[in-house]
């Protein structure tokens, strides 16, 4: 069975927290397969896709070009030291629910004819959960908010 590689809500990597810059990022994975830049609200992102890693790092304008949000599908990765990917609906929601406070947010995506897909967020974690057909897809890490909406960013 191959190593876990831990991820923490709230953090990012061990080698790669949350706020890190894109040099950083690329000094540690190089350069990236591909780069998405995006205009959301008026506000700029960048998306960095890794496939040989399956995950991608995204940087907002509006956060000062940090790294903002990490998303994966690679059940190689252990969210908290309990959560991957592949894991069932009620396996995830159980373990968030005693991990993350509060009642999360939830949103359906309507999928091309699959079951939809739906994102449980729990902001005061920084943790989104994507759960389709039954399964986490994949799910995010980010800077959690603070009361006042202001991003609780990692010491590094």
């Amino acid at each position: 069975m191959k190593a876990m590689i831990p991820v923490t809500s709230g953090a990012g990597l061990e080698e790669l927290p949350l706020g890190a810059g894109r040099k950083f990022l690329q000094e540690q994975l190089g350069q990236a397969d591909a780069v998405d830049r995006v205009r959301s609200e008026g506000i700029a992102c960048e998306h960095y896709y890794y496939r040989n890693i399956d995950m991608t790092f995204t940087f907002s304008a509006k956060e000062g070009d940090r790294l903002l949000v990490i998303t994966t599908a690679n059940p190689c990765y252990l969210l908290d030291k309990k959560i991957r990917t592949g894991m069932s609906r009620e396996n995830v929601l159980n373990i968030a629910g005693a991990l993350y406070p509060g009642k999360p947010e939830t949103e359906t995506e309507e999928e091309n004819g699959n079951d939809p897909a739906v994102l449980y967020s729990y902001p005061g974690s920084g943790v989104d959960l994507w759960i389709g057909n039954g399964r986490l897809i994949y799910f995010q890490v980010s800077p959690p908010l603070g009361t006042d909406d202001i991003r609780i960013w990692p010491e590094r």
